[in-house]
């Protein structure tokens, strides 16, 4: 005797309504990312005034929870920048000001930037949102 046959009529309308409800749930094909993540920064090369600040705005279409992390590339060296984080609104972007981590490097820096020369930063961005899904984006500014 089958286990279907056993069930009977009303367990497996309610089977097949648990079964829809999970259809349902998981939605259509490829919706398992954030929605539209937008990095914005105020130019490709951002000139530095007296405190070295690498700024981006980063948000998305629904509440996330964004990172960034990134270095400064000085001829053979690389200079960390300290973690900006920020919690968004849907729609909403959060500005992200991310600066050297030691007070030397910025020293550092700031004579590489005095003698004319430019150097790149490298930033990473990572969004999450409520649900546990994740985005990465890059962006590579240049400093003068």
């Amino acid at each position: 005797m089958s286990v279907l046959h056993r069930l009977g009529p009303t367990s497996l309308i309610v089977t097949a309504a648990i079964a829809v409800v999970m259809f349902a749930a998981a939605g259509p094909a490829g919706a398992g990312g954030i929605d539209d993540v937008l990095v914005d920064t105020p130019g490709s090369v951002q000139p530095q005034g007296k405190n070295i600040v690498v700024k981006l705005e980063a948000g998305a279409d629904e509440v996330v929870s964004i990172a960034a992390s990134g270095h400064v590339n000085q001829g053979g060296h690389r200079f960390g920048l300290r973690r900006a984080t920020a919690t968004v609104a849907p729609g909403r972007r959060a500005t992200l000001e991310l600066r050297p981590r030691k007070a030397w490097q910025e020293r550092k820096i700031r004579q590489a930037l005095n003698k004319g020369r430019t150097l790149e930063a490298r930033v990473r961005i990572r969004f999450r949102d409520v649900v546990g899904n994740v985005a990465h984006r890059a962006r590579t500014i240049t400093l003068t």
